[in-house]
């Protein structure tokens, strides 16, 4: 069976063996196509750098937030959190109480083309109370700058 067919609109990877779900070039390819199968990956693979970034990249719009699956360490890796909210504002959620104040991180999160819960929630109460940022939620899909 193919790791990455669907029978019945149900994927495969979700099924796999332990064994499967630690194969770093599977979950790879798997997580490539979907970011948001990360969640099956091994404990040892949601650590693996690369892997959370290619399940960040994937080529599928994410219904869930793959940082949501990520390592813990992954939370104040700015790197990884300006990736994350760049594709998804409401990452901003999984990343570190010092990254939630960090403006560039925040303007990034507010102006992603997609996110269903305000990115603002998730920021610092001293960007919340900046004027900059706040001009730069969207209201109907509009900045006000």
């Amino acid at each position: 069976m193919n790791i990455l067919s669907k029978r019945n609109g149900q994927l495969a990877i979700p099924f796999a063996s332990n064994e499967l779900r630690q194969d770093r070039d599977v979950i790879r390819k798997v997580v490539e196509v979907d970011g948001d199968l990360l969640q099956y990956a091994s404990e040892e693979l949601r650590n693996d750098r690369e892997i959370v970034l290619t399940a960040l990249k994937s080529r599928k719009y994410h219904r869930t937030i793959p940082l949501e699956f990520a390592s813990n360490e992954f939370r104040n890796d700015r790197e990884i959190i300006l990736i994350a909210v760049n594709l998804n504002g409401e990452s901003l959620k999984y990343a570190s109480e010092e990254l939630r104040n960090d403006r560039e991180i925040v303007l990034t999160a507010l102006k992603s083309r997609y996110y269903d819960t305000n990115p603002l929630e998730f920021a610092s109460n001293e960007l919340r109370n900046d004027k900059e940022i706040i001009l730069t939620v969207k209201i109907d899909g509009e900045s006000l700058q």
